[in-house]
């Protein structure tokens, strides 16, 4: 049991003495009964709980006996699921395509991307060259503003993170991501 000393309102809640109503809606298990104030902290201190205003704007106003240890612990609980939820963490997907891919694999690939960056996903798509494909990088590098632009011209709040484009050794790699 809360000292009540301590305790005036927690969370938006009325508690034990702090509960300024003549007659409350007393809700105990499974019984629901109309009985004064007084008659209701009794029976919080006889049962060792806590008399706890769930719904002061009703009339009349309802109050349970519980633990409010308990209670609270379970509604922080629940506040922070709710952020969890909110918050949906980000994934980085990854696309890996040649230079000399097909117009319709592109195009293939470009509407999965689109599908993720609809989802909130980063997208990172990297552009191998392979064989003789090393020597012409500069082609390589207008192959990824085409795709680039191909992105764009579908959906006008897709960006380019960093604003570049990275080379790496035998590829050239983009970060794409979706601005709200």
């Amino acid at each position: 049991m809360i000292d009540k000393k301590k305790i005036k309102k927690t969370n938006n809640y009325l508690i034990n003495e702090n509960i300024n109503f003549p007659n409350v809606l007393l809700i105990k298990e499974n019984k629901n009964k109309l009985i004064t104030i007084e008659e209701a902290l009794k029976e919080a201190n006889n049962n060792n709980q806590d008399l706890i205003c769930i719904s002061p704007n009703s009339f009349p106003p309802v109050c349970k006996l519980i633990n409010s240890k308990k209670f609270f612990f379970e509604l922080k609980k629940k506040e922070l699921k709710k952020k969890k939820e909110l918050k949906k963490k980000k994934e980085c997907k990854e696309i890996s395509i040649s230079y000399n891919i097909e117009d319709n694999d592109l195009n293939f690939k470009i509407s999965k991307a689109i599908k993720w960056l609809k989802n909130d996903n980063v997208v990172k798509f990297n552009l191998k060259m392979i064989g003789k494909e090393k020597k012409y990088f500069e082609k390589t590098y207008k192959k990824c503003e085409e795709i680039i632009n191909n992105l764009r011209i579908i959906s006008k709040k897709i960006e380019l993170k960093n604003n570049n484009i990275k080379r790496h050794i035998n590829s050239f790699y983009f970060y794409l991501y979706q601005k709200k």
